[in-house]
């Protein structure tokens, strides 16, 4: 019978279910630990036995293989033997299917009928129609994946070929297939990689191009795929660096087999096909190379020698910074950060940061419109690029060679960097940077170091953080040291001053008074905060702060993802104090947008805000922290006190309509502030809806007791009034409003989101968190709106990695909650909770949610029974976990329930595995001591003790309990009788029980307790000795 695996038990075997919905077993045999067959697999099986006694009956199956379908594939393999033969002619045959890679084909021949699509024609084997290597100019018009110069460009299905002849006839999943040929030169098939050696030259059809521009795959035989990689296919940097333009797939190239040693490792999976048991397997991919057929071997690169390499990061650096490379034959280049560019072109963390993603900022987001001020911070130089290396040195037993692309090197200048004079200014990036100052490097030979007080003029909190690896530095030759060290790279050491005011000595500097408002200047990063960045301006002391919203004309989130201490950036002076000494720079690309005027430029207009002649708005300081919500509500304060006048100039004399209508504004005033009492639990601003309609209520009583007592100035009170209650609401806005700006602007909304937007932009950046969601849950909930709070929980399953086993479970685990105190599907979402969890672990959470529950009811009889019902579902399904056990044991020791925890640790022992016992015994003694009897407790322990008298952590935990419940002389009694009495601990875990001994007695005894614990020690050590 032919059927498929329903269910894979481990215990019993695989169930099979087959014809009209019969199932049968198929036994695991003791002697085989996996499964005959895994689940959902077709297999063909042989009936042993049935019981008909039984409805429906039991069937008991055995595995085997379909006669019918081996005999009739071993027909017709007998007929292909028969028939065909390596170097037969098979005549003309037609296309019926056609892939890139395979033709089928249909002989003509109608004796051959039964051989239906089994002939087939490979790209390897097939006749090109050019002998082409390249893509033709006018490649980028075909769309198809079969392109001029493919052995099948312009075939299609009815297409038909002569004198075709059998080159192999080979086997597939039980299936026999006719490998053919239409060329014409001397075939040579290997058969397999063990036939291939070193040397050996094979002709390659190209089937594709790798990943990442790696190199090309190629096929020498139907089943023999190889590599070849860039390096080893063209010398030329323009081809490799685009080889899907360069190759055409089914072009034929001549290759040389490579050594072995050369040969890609690749991990197979290899399934049973009997059982369920999955494994690995190392296999080796032959490396082919073009370059091998014109010459005779790969020679490690010498000095002068002008190579190609590939840019690769994920190589491990020698004694960074480096930018390293793979080399032809395994070599691997190393180029130095000073022999990336010619010195004057130097620029600054040319091969970025070590961590340069951006986290939380949309990469794709252009930050800066100006072209000038765009400051992405990632290496020039792309990762997987082909480039031209020049090699300096190489490394004496070493795969490593030091290579340089500076353009003069790459001319033939390969003379070292001169040591420069004392007193001259150098450049260099920065190497390292720790406590005590930083080494900088100068050229290949050449470093420097600089002492911490020399780094800058002023304090530096985090010399790390302001002079990281790859920084550009300038600095003054103090002293120069000789390197005596043998076999060392570097020749000179020199001393060297970083701080300005030694660099510019002698030098006119701009000072403060020559900086003003208004003026445009280049500036260096010094320092990078969560508010701001500090910049300095050049050929000047002067410095002062960009606030975070004057760094682009968009938000950005965390600046120190976009400037690095040491950039050199443009600045305009927005603010200067005179008295404060104090300077507020932008850099926002706005204000360069036309450097002819921009002296006439202004950030802000005047008209649109009172600023004093020293900068300042209203009394606001750009460099506080807060800039933003001050600024933000001083604008608001201005708005208010505009519209106070607007309404206070309003005349006396309207009309009554006029008055009708502020009545009618505010008795739908009154219907706005009157919200809807939605309290759940919760405390998600209803406390303020009510409290505005409570203080609504209350004016309008007011109102009506006045207009009682003063009839004359009905009207004009009215009017007044309204005006009144108008401005206070559009302040009470505004401030909200204000208030909001002020947290988006900081990066404080998200910490404590209050709308949907809200939840919304924070899960967007951070979908793993399992915290949002359940907050974004109860925001929901706390509106009543379970339907919306289930729909939130569905995202967070789709949204949330499927790696993030433990987030996910603590999502099921508050709709759970939910479901439990409001809703009426708990079960319901147990059951889904299981299909997409661990089992027993939704099991541990949803028993933990019903002891709380019973706590809360104060053990009402509901909510016990439905605990209990629930902890007996739980033991039942994992019996054989002791952490289930220990859970239950647990809730009826804590609810005074003894002797029902007593009988249920019998279950347990039955039901566990013996490796299991003693750590549950253990686990329950301390349950005991703490929520039990101390004394049944001690008598487990004891117990335990006699049994396995050797485990050293059963002594502490029992003493540690002891302790702990108050029963000082019972632990020491314990301590002294099992130092006294063991005799089969060795010395090591004697000496780790005095030591634990001793400490107690040095925390809980007195000087001769502890001198009584030295005694007895002294006396095992003499009683050892004898």
């Amino acid at each position: 019978v032919l059927g498929y695996v329903t269910q894979a038990d481990p215990r019993y075997g695989s169930f099979v279910r087959f014809l009209d919905g019969l199932t049968g077993l198929i036994p695991k045999l003791k002697q085989k630990k996996r499964l005959p067959a895994p689940k959902y697999k077709t297999v063909t099986c042989k009936v042993i036995a049935i019981d008909v006694t039984s409805q429906p009956p039991k069937i008991l199956l055995k595995r085997t293989r379909d006669n019918s379908a081996q005999q009739s594939d071993s027909d017709v393999q007998n007929e292909m033997s028969n028939a065909f033969k390596v170097g037969d002619i098979i005549g003309s045959a037609e296309v019926t299917d056609i892939s890139p890679i395979r033709v089928l084909l249909q002989p003509l021949d109608k004796s051959f009928s039964t051989l239906s699509d089994r002939i087939r024609l490979h790209i390897s084997m097939a006749e090109s129609s050019l002998k082409v290597t390249r893509k033709p100019s006018n490649s980028g018009d075909i769309k198809e994946s079969i392109q001029l110069g493919h052995p099948f460009y312009k075939w299609a299905v009815g297409t038909r070929l002569s004198d075709l002849k059998c080159v192999a006839v080979t086997e597939r999943k039980y299936h026999t297939f006719i490998e053919v040929s239409n060329r014409n030169d001397d075939l040579v098939i290997v058969p397999n990689i063990s036939d291939l050696t070193p040397h050996t030259r094979v002709h390659a059809t190209i089937t594709s191009v790798s990943t990442f521009n790696t190199g090309i795959w190629v096929q020498i035989s139907p089943d023999m795929s190889c590599f070849i990689p860039g390096l080893e296919f063209s010398e030329d940097i323009t081809i490799l660096n685009n080889l899907s333009s360069a190759v055409v797939v089914g072009a034929r190239i001549e290759c040389c087999v490579m050594e072995k040693k050369h040969w890609k490792k690749k991990q197979k999976v290899v399934a049973d096909p009997i059982g369920a048991k999955v494994t690995t397997k190392e296999e080796y991919i032959p490396t082919l190379s073009v370059l091998l057929t014109r010459e005779k071997k790969i020679k490690k690169p010498s000095r002068g020698d002008l190579i190609v390499g590939q840019i690769k990061y994920g190589i491990r650096e020698y004694q960074a910074p480096y930018l390293m490379a793979d080399l032809r034959g395994s070599y691997k280049g190393r180029c130095c950060i000073t022999e990336l560019d010619e010195k004057d072109d130097w620029v600054n963390m040319p091969l970025g940061r070590q961590h340069h993603d951006p986290v939380g900022v949309d990469a794709d987001s252009n930050i800066v419109t100006d072209d000038e001020e765009q400051n992405t911070h990632k290496s020039s130089f792309e990762n997987g690029k082909y480039v031209q290396f020049r090699v300096l040195a190489g490394m004496p037993a070493n795969p490593v060679v030091d290579v340089s692309l500076r353009p003069s090197r790459l001319e033939g200048d390969l003379d070292e960097d001169d040591i420069p004079e004392m007193g001259a200014l150098v450049q260099g990036y920065v190497i390292t940077t720790n406590p005590k100052g930083c080494f900088v490097r100068l050229s290949r030979t050449l470093e420097g170091r600089v002492v911490l007080k020399e780094l800058c003029d002023g304090f530096l909190p985090n010399p790390g953080t302001s002079f990281p690896t790859g920084r550009l530095v300038v600095g003054k030759v103090k002293a120069i040291h000789a390197k005596t060290k043998r076999n060392c790279k570097i020749k000179s050491m020199l001393d060297l001053d970083m701080r300005e005011s030694q660099i510019l000595e002698g030098q006119e500097k701009l000072s403060f008074d020559d900086v003003g408002l208004k003026s445009k200047h280049k500036a260096v990063v010094t320092r990078i905060e969560e508010y701001g960045v500090f910049v300095r301006i050049e050929n000047s002391n002067v410095s002062g702060l960009v606030h975070k919203s004057e760094c682009s004309d968009n938000y950005v989130k965390a600046l120190a993802n976009f400037y690095d201490p040491g950039d050199l950036v443009k600045v305009v002076v927005i603010k200067k104090d005179a008295e404060e000494k104090r300077i507020g720079f932008s850099m926002k690309a706005s204000h360069f947008a036309d450097d002819e005027d921009s002296s006439d430029d202004s950030s802000v207009g005047e008209d649109e805000m009172d600023i004093d002649s020293d900068g300042d708005i209203d009394g606001v300081n750009s460099d506080d922290e807060d800039y933003v919500s001050k600024l933000a509500k001083t604008m608001e304060n201005e708005k208010v006190t505009k519209s106070d006048n607007e309404d206070n100039s309003t005349s006396g004399d309207e009309s009554d309509t006029s008055s009708e209508e502020d009545g009618g504004d505010e008795r739908d005033l009154d219907k706005k502030t009157g919200g809807l009492d939605t309290d759940v639990g919760f405390d998600w601003g209803a406390k303020q809806l009510s409290n505005g309609n409570h203080g609504g209520i209350s004016e309008n009583e007011a109102d009506e007791e006045d207009d009682e007592e003063m009839v004359d100035d009905e009207e004009s009170h009215k009017v007044g009034h309204s005006s009144r209650k108008k401005a206070a609401l559009r302040r009470k806005t505004e401030q909200e409003i204000s208030k909001r700006e002020s947290a988006l602007a900081d990066g404080t909304a998200d910490d404590n989101p209050e709308t949907e937007a809200d939840f919304e932009r924070l899960l967007a950046t951070e979908p793993n968190q399992s915290e949002h969601w359940i907050r974004y849950m109860a925001y929901h909930l706390a509106l009543a709106d379970m339907d919306s709070a289930r729909k939130i929980a569905t995202r967070a399953f789709e949204r949330m990695d499927f790696r993030q086993e433990r987030e996910k479970l603590n999502v099921w685990t508050a709709l759970l909650t939910m479901e439990l105190k409001y809703g009426d599907k708990f079960d319901k979402t147990i059951e889904q909770a299981c299909q997409h969890n661990n089992p027993k672990q939704v099991y541990l959470r949803v028993c933990e949610l019903l002891e709380g529950e019973v706590e809360r009811s104060g053990s009402a009889p509901d909510a016990v029974e439905r605990a209990d019902n629930m902890m007996k579902t739980m033991c039942k399904k994992f019996r054989d976990k002791k952490t289930v056990w220990i859970a239950h044991s647990t809730y009826l020791l804590k609810g005074g329930r003894h002797d029902e925890a007593h009988n249920l640790l019998k279950r347990a022992l039955i039901s566990l595995p013996e490796h299991k016992h003693i750590a549950l015994m253990s686990k329950f003694a301390q349950l005991e001591f703490e929520l039990g009897s101390v004394e049944r407790g001690r008598t487990v322990f004891n117990g335990l003790l006699a049994k396995y008298p050797k485990r050293l952590d059963l002594i502490f935990v029992f003493v540690d309990k002891e302790v702990k419940a108050g029963e000082i002389s019972s632990a020491r009694s314990l301590l002294e009788h099992v130092t006294s009495t063991q005799t089969k601990l060795n010395d090591k875990q004697m000496k780790s029980l005095f030591k634990k001994w001793y400490r107690f007695e040095d925390e809980h005894g007195s000087a001769d307790t502890q001198e009584h614990v030295k005694d007895a020690a002294r006396n095992y050590v003499e009683r050892t000795k004898k």
